[in-house]
């Protein structure tokens, strides 16, 4: 649970931070920067030097992955006003898995899932309902970020690293934040001195290396071997409620009876999909990241 809230408070650090920071060069830093802290850790070190090289390689891929999701969904950030509902539109990750493993491993969906899509639909019309039943910018990005974001999971499932969770999220954080500076360095702006922010930011882009991104995959990377992936998911349900809840707080924004009807349905569908099953589906859902 408490990698659900570090995580939401990774929403509220970021729409702060990209208000004043580059946002490509914001997510490289970010990553880089918690991936090193996470490297701190002597079971960390010791697993990436006796680790083979091919799993590096294996380990670095899945990283520029995870960060080409990462620079989709801060795009998403700095468009939208309405994180809390993004948040929920992101969590359809967990939906988009089967029909990608479907389509690139042969693997078919479970019942749950052809349950729970039409649900997850359901919430994303009502969602759109405020725009005459029509998709909004930032709505696009957080799908596109989710989707992007769901093909890691699934690759990082099929890959299977023989390395130690936190060793392989240190040496994926570290690759997608390389991945980020690049485009960051291609775009002029890869650094954060350049333009002058308050204090304020450079205080929330602490909280956001450290708590939102080091130590939330510390917690989550130690409560994922306690629990079964079907718990595991579960509980990262949390995190799109939190960051609803502190985008109403803390951003104060705003929220309609159709955003929150269409929230709620969003919900419903995950909880669908994670009902029990057979174990020979279970592959599929345990490649969500308990993320």
């Amino acid at each position: 649970m408490l990698a659900t809230m570090l995580a939401s408070l990774g929403w509220l650090a970021s729409k702060q931070i990209v208000a004043q920071l580059p946002a490509t060069a914001f997510i490289g830093w970010r990553f880089l920067l918690a991936g090193g802290l996470l490297l701190l850790l002597p079971r960390c070190r010791r697993a990436l030097q006796q680790a083979k090289a091919s799993e590096i390689r294996k380990g670095l891929l899945l990283g520029l992955l995870l960060g080409a999701g990462l620079l989709v969904w801060v795009q998403a950030i700095i468009h939208s006003n309405r994180i809390g509902e993004g948040a929920f539109i992101a969590s359809l990750s967990l939906l988009l898995v089967p029909p990608l493993a479907w389509l690139l491993f042969g693997l078919r969906p479970s019942r749950q899932f052809w349950l729970s899509a039409p649900i997850a639909l359901l919430g994303l019309l009502a969602l759109m309902a405020n725009n005459g039943f029509q998709f909004e910018s930032d709505q696009l990005w957080f799908l596109a970020a989710a989707l992007m974001l769901s093909l890691h999971f699934t690759c990082n499932q099929r890959a299977t690293v023989a390395l130690p969770s936190l060793a392989s999220v240190a040496l994926q954080l570290i690759a997608g934040g390389c991945l980020g500076l690049t485009v960051a360095w291609y775009q002029g702006q890869w650094s954060l001195l350049a333009v002058p922010v308050s204090n304020e930011i450079w205080q929330w882009f602490a909280v956001s290396v450290g708590f939102a991104t080091a130590m939330r995959y510390w917690s989550q990377t130690n409560a994922q071997g306690r629990l079964t992936p079907t718990v595991a998911a579960a509980i990262m349900l949390l995190e799109p409620i939190w960051t609803l809840l502190l985008s109403l707080t803390v951003l104060h924004e705003q929220i309609s009876p159709w955003q929150l009807g269409g929230c709620g349905l969003i919900l419903a569908s995950l909880l669908v999909y994670l009902l029990p099953q057979p174990a020979s589906t279970q592959a599929v859902k345990s490649s969500i990241p308990a993320d």
